[in-house]
């Protein structure tokens, strides 16, 4: 039984990897405080000097890290 559990953790873990929350169409879309975070973190002297693409990759990478060091923090 122990491993089904397991591996269920992994396999459910992997589709929340998995998942795109950040997902902006246009620089229009993007709120204040994402574009200040993005600004700061970057060397883009304006949002629209990135391509969307790599702010929603980024974002979602973002989430997945917090997300993994969260869940390793509640289990220790």
């Amino acid at each position: 039984m122990a491993k089904s559990n397991w591996f269920q953790q992994m396999f459910d873990d992997a589709h929340m990897i998995h998942q795109q929350v950040w997902n902006y169409k246009s620089h229009k879309e993007l709120p204040e405080n994402v574009v200040s975070y993005i600004l700061q973190v970057s060397d883009a002297e304006r949002i629209t000097d990135l391509p969307l693409v790599d702010i929603n990759a980024f974002m979602n990478g973002l989430d997945v890290f917090n997300t993994i060091n969260t869940k390793q923090t509640e289990i220790k």
